[in-house]
Protein backbone atom coordinates (compact mmCIF):
# COMPACT_ATOMS: atom_id res chain seq x y z
CA UNK A 1 0.00 0.00 0.00
CA UNK A 2 1.05 3.59 -0.95
CA UNK A 3 -0.07 6.55 0.62
CA UNK A 4 0.18 10.18 -0.66
CA UNK A 5 -0.75 13.51 0.32
CA UNK A 6 -3.15 15.73 -1.10
CA UNK A 7 -0.56 17.78 -3.11
CA UNK A 8 0.73 14.88 -4.53
CA UNK A 9 -0.75 13.70 -8.42
CA UNK A 10 -0.19 9.80 -8.59
CA UNK A 11 1.42 7.95 -11.12
CA UNK A 12 -0.97 6.89 -13.25
CA UNK A 13 1.27 3.48 -13.42
CA UNK A 14 -0.37 2.74 -10.21
CA UNK A 15 -2.28 -0.60 -10.53
CA UNK A 16 -3.73 -0.99 -7.35
CA UNK A 17 -7.20 0.99 -6.28
CA UNK A 18 -7.06 4.42 -5.27
CA UNK A 19 -9.07 4.62 -1.49
CA UNK A 20 -10.05 8.49 -0.40
CA UNK A 21 -10.12 8.70 3.23
CA UNK A 22 -12.17 12.04 4.44
CA UNK A 23 -11.98 12.62 7.78
CA UNK A 24 -11.24 16.41 9.57
CA UNK A 25 -10.20 13.83 12.62
CA UNK A 26 -6.11 12.67 11.83
CA UNK A 27 -6.25 10.09 14.29
CA UNK A 28 -9.03 8.76 12.93
CA UNK A 29 -7.09 9.05 9.62
CA UNK A 30 -3.99 7.34 10.99
CA UNK A 31 -6.11 4.53 12.39
CA UNK A 32 -7.72 3.77 8.86
CA UNK A 33 -4.91 3.76 7.48
CA UNK A 34 -3.05 1.02 10.10
CA UNK A 35 -6.15 -0.59 9.21
CA UNK A 36 -5.60 -1.41 5.35
CA UNK A 37 -1.93 -1.62 5.84
CA UNK A 38 -0.67 -4.13 3.34
CA UNK A 39 -4.42 -4.15 2.16
CA UNK A 40 -4.05 -3.76 -1.75
CA UNK A 41 -5.34 -0.39 -1.97
CA UNK A 42 -3.40 3.22 -2.39
CA UNK A 43 -4.74 5.09 -0.46
CA UNK A 44 -5.14 9.05 -0.26
CA UNK A 45 -6.27 11.57 2.73
CA UNK A 46 -8.06 14.69 3.11
CA UNK A 47 -8.90 16.15 5.83
CA UNK A 48 -11.63 18.67 4.56
CA UNK A 49 -14.31 18.01 2.39
CA UNK A 50 -12.45 21.29 0.20
CA UNK A 51 -9.10 19.21 0.36
CA UNK A 52 -11.24 16.46 -1.25
CA UNK A 53 -12.34 17.96 -3.88
CA UNK A 54 -9.25 18.85 -4.78
CA UNK A 55 -7.62 15.22 -4.85
CA UNK A 56 -10.65 14.06 -7.00
CA UNK A 57 -10.08 16.56 -9.51
CA UNK A 58 -6.44 15.67 -9.83
CA UNK A 59 -6.56 11.88 -9.38
CA UNK A 60 -8.72 8.96 -10.50
CA UNK A 61 -10.18 7.55 -6.94
CA UNK A 62 -12.13 4.26 -7.40
CA UNK A 63 -13.88 4.63 -3.65
CA UNK A 64 -13.99 6.93 -0.97
CA UNK A 65 -14.91 7.37 2.82
CA UNK A 66 -15.85 9.73 4.26
CA UNK A 67 -17.12 11.24 7.93
CA UNK A 68 -19.88 12.72 8.32
CA UNK A 69 -19.44 15.40 10.61
CA UNK A 70 -17.05 17.83 9.60
CA UNK A 71 -16.38 21.89 9.53
CA UNK A 72 -17.81 23.87 6.53
CA UNK A 73 -19.50 20.75 4.35
CA UNK A 74 -20.58 17.57 5.61
CA UNK A 75 -19.84 14.33 4.91
CA UNK A 76 -23.44 14.10 2.70
CA UNK A 77 -22.47 17.39 1.34
CA UNK A 78 -19.38 16.18 -0.15
CA UNK A 79 -21.22 12.81 -1.42
CA UNK A 80 -23.53 14.75 -3.27
CA UNK A 81 -21.32 16.80 -4.58
CA UNK A 82 -18.86 13.51 -5.75
CA UNK A 83 -22.22 11.80 -7.02
CA UNK A 84 -22.65 15.23 -9.44
CA UNK A 85 -18.88 15.30 -10.75
CA UNK A 86 -17.31 12.10 -10.51
CA UNK A 87 -20.42 9.75 -10.60
CA UNK A 88 -18.44 6.24 -11.26
CA UNK A 89 -17.02 7.07 -7.73
CA UNK A 90 -17.95 4.40 -5.01
CA UNK A 91 -18.87 6.24 -1.63
CA UNK A 92 -19.02 4.91 1.91
CA UNK A 93 -20.13 6.99 5.11
CA UNK A 94 -18.22 6.09 8.33
CA UNK A 95 -19.49 8.91 11.42
CA UNK A 96 -19.75 8.56 14.96
CA UNK A 97 -22.61 10.96 14.60
CA UNK A 98 -25.77 10.06 12.97
CA UNK A 99 -27.78 12.22 10.92
CA UNK A 100 -30.30 9.68 10.12
CA UNK A 101 -32.27 11.45 7.63
CA UNK A 102 -29.11 12.43 5.58
CA UNK A 103 -27.87 8.51 5.64
CA UNK A 104 -31.23 7.20 4.55
CA UNK A 105 -31.96 9.90 1.93
CA UNK A 106 -28.10 9.06 0.61
CA UNK A 107 -28.96 4.94 1.11
CA UNK A 108 -31.92 5.84 -1.15
CA UNK A 109 -30.56 7.87 -3.94
CA UNK A 110 -28.43 4.85 -3.83
CA UNK A 111 -25.13 7.78 -2.91
CA UNK A 112 -23.91 5.12 -0.59
CA UNK A 113 -23.42 1.55 -0.74
CA UNK A 114 -23.24 1.58 3.18
CA UNK A 115 -22.78 3.67 6.69
CA UNK A 116 -20.75 2.10 9.18
CA UNK A 117 -21.18 3.48 12.67
CA UNK A 118 -17.86 4.98 14.84
CA UNK A 119 -16.16 2.65 16.45
CA UNK A 120 -15.91 0.22 13.21
CA UNK A 121 -14.76 -3.11 13.43
CA UNK A 122 -11.68 -3.42 11.10
CA UNK A 123 -12.57 -6.82 9.66
CA UNK A 124 -16.12 -5.18 8.58
CA UNK A 125 -14.44 -1.88 7.00
CA UNK A 126 -11.83 -4.05 5.35
CA UNK A 127 -15.00 -6.18 3.76
CA UNK A 128 -16.89 -3.00 2.72
CA UNK A 129 -13.96 -1.18 1.31
CA UNK A 130 -12.75 -4.24 -0.90
CA UNK A 131 -16.62 -4.60 -2.25
CA UNK A 132 -16.62 -1.58 -2.84
CA UNK A 133 -13.88 -1.96 -5.44
CA UNK A 134 -15.03 -4.74 -7.03
CA UNK A 135 -18.13 -2.87 -7.29
CA UNK A 136 -16.26 0.20 -8.84
CA UNK A 137 -14.45 -2.62 -11.45
CA UNK A 138 -18.06 -4.29 -12.67
CA UNK A 139 -18.97 -0.73 -13.22
CA UNK A 140 -16.53 0.75 -15.16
Amino acid sequence: MKQFNASQKLDSQQMLPLILLVDDEPNILKSLKRLLRGKPFNLVTATTAREALTILAENEVQVMLTDHKMPNMTGAQLIDIVHQQHPNIVSIMLSGQVDYDHVIRLLNDRLITRFIKKPWCGDELVATIEKAVTKYEENN
